[in-house]
């Protein structure tokens, strides 16, 4: 009977679910330096937490909630604590504790660099704090002489006290102060000599200081009732999207008609320019926003709310805008909508390697182009001064010229017209016509380390009966990097 019911008794426990665990660092998360800052309900919260997922969002949390300015994606206050708790261990490390876990640590953490800092024998400190005079004298001969002084045994020669005083507008602003000095002092006193200092808590003033320790965690929580990390704003020109925005993202549909592009621009070290083009029909109504939304995996990077006007054109009305995406595959969601709510959405993935060195976007192809002199070239499908309202679809009218554009950037070169070269050739209903040799050209300068190039095509000889596609190769002669670009044209019949 026994064996039987073991075995019912490993067979049951071998039958529960497996439960999650802390790793090791989340488990030493709050005995380290950060635990000072826990509140006591945090506290409590934390011992909750049972696995890393949970752990990880109660610390973004944690620091969200400390955060003075929520509309950044910087956290200055968790910048600064960071950087103090590197200044406290390489400061103030006693035998095998780290710095950061030492009264003085602690106290820098939450209060800062004090504004006045000395040093003292304890027994001169001592007796400056009591108006006694001086302190006992011990006989030379006696290094080794302890003494008892206001209720502190400490070694008469080798006793030392680091003595720090923070005005009160260093203080916290939730911390009340009653008394009428204008300076919390504390004391540090390492009583043997060995550089083991301790707060002094039995000495005049010392229960000011450390009240003032005991209530700082709450008063540097300056979103006690957040329960959501923020979203951040994308375009720092623009607010965030509200959550009633966000939600015309899922109850927007999508126009057949609508023409959406979403290619890089501009690019740059860590994040690439993305150049976006919404093409909507003419018998569409007007937008005056574009709601967005930029995610990377399960992390929301931004949202955005931003006021947009069409660029009116022959085949629609176009909306078009820049986004900095960061490398590798995001999603863009956006909504075209106006005061009666959404007119399209789209939902875009990307890929787009940032680059440090020299881009060469691709050839980008319309037929309206407008001079904006004082447009740089950050702008969408704005080259050397020159607006394209380009043509993704390749949709044409008879007697329109083909308007080409490319930009070059690099973070090397003086702005002077670089050297390069342009291939073509034409393609008709899938057959290619005869290869043409490639022709020098010149990129223009076009800002900082930014040339444009461009030219225009004739379309009059097509015909409306036929597709045609242009194989463009434009190539920078300095690097020697090249972009080929596939152009689709079909002549629309009048």
């Amino acid at each position: 009977m026994r064996r039987i019911l073991l075995s019912l008794v490993i067979v049951f426990l071998t039958a529960l679910p497996a439960t999650a665990q802390l790793g090791e660092d989340h488990k030493a998360w709050a005995e380290g330096p950060v635990g000072f800052l826990l509140t006591e309900g945090e506290q409590q919260a934390w011992k909750t937490i049972t696995d890393d997922d949970a752990a990880r969002s109660f610390i973004d949390l944690f620091w969200a909630k400390r955060d003075p300015d929520l509309g950044t994606r910087e956290n200055e206050f968790r910048q600064e604590y960071l950087a103090r708790i590197e200044a406290a261990d390489a400061e103030f490390a006693e035998n095998d504790i780290r710095g950061a876990l030492t009264n003085r640590g602690k106290t820098l953490l939450l209060l800062g660099v004090p504004a006045e800092h000395a040093h003292s024998g304890i027994g001169e400190y001592l007796a400056q704090l009591y108006r006694t005079g001086r302190p006992p004298q011990a006989r030379s001969s006696d290094l080794e002489a302890h003494i008892q002084m206001q209720g502190v045994s400490f070694k008469l020669h080798q006793g030392r006290a680091d003595l720090w005083g923070y005005t009160l507008d260093q203080l916290p602003s939730g911390i009340e102060w009653r008394r009428k000095a204008d300076m919390v002092n504390f004391a540090f006193f390492d009583h043997e000599g060995s550089g083991i200092y301790r707060l002094q808590l039995g000495i005049r003033k010392s229960a000011e200081s450390n009240a003032v320790l005991n209530a700082t965690p709450e008063a540097l929580l300056l979103h006690p009732e957040m329960q959501e990390l923020p979203v951040f704003g994308l375009l720092p020109e623009f607010a965030p999207a509200s959550s009633a925005d966000l939600a015309w993202l899922e109850s927007a549909s999508r126009l057949d008609a609508a023409v959406v592009v979403f290619e890089p621009g501009i690019q740059g070290s860590g994040v690439a320019t993305g150049w976006l083009s919404l093409r909507l029909p003419p018998e569409t109504p007007i937008g005056d926003a574009l709601i967005g939304r930029l995610s990377q995996g399960d992390e929301v990077l931004g949202t955005f709310r931003a006021p947009t006007e069409p660029l009116q054109g022959a085949l629609g009305a176009m909306y078009e805008m820049t986004v900095p995406v960061p490398g590798g595959i995001s999603v863009l969601e956006i909504a075209l909508v106006n005061s009666d709510g959404p007119l399209h959405s789209e939902r875009l993935e990307i890929e787009l390697n940032s680059e440090a060195g020299t881009f060469l976007t691709q050839v980008f192809a319309g037929a309206q182009v407008d001079q904006r002199p004082d447009a740089d070239s950050r702008q969408p499908f704005v080259f050397g001064g020159y607006h394209l309202a380009i043509r993704p679809d390749g949709r044409y009218r008879s007697g329109e010229n083909l308007a080409l554009f490319c930009l070059l950037t690099s973070p090397e070169g003086e702005a002077a017209p670089r050297p390069g070269s342009v291939r073509m050739r034409w393609y008709i209903d899938g057959k290619a016509t005869p290869n043409q040799p490639s022709q020098p050209i010149q990129f223009a300068p076009a800002g900082a380390g930014t040339w444009v190039w461009g030219t225009q095509l004739p379309l009059g000889a097509l015909g409306s009966d036929n597709e045609y596609e242009l194989k463009i190769s434009v190539r920078d002669a300095n690097t020697d990097l090249s972009r080929t670009t596939k152009i689709p044209v079909l002549i629309i019949a009048e």
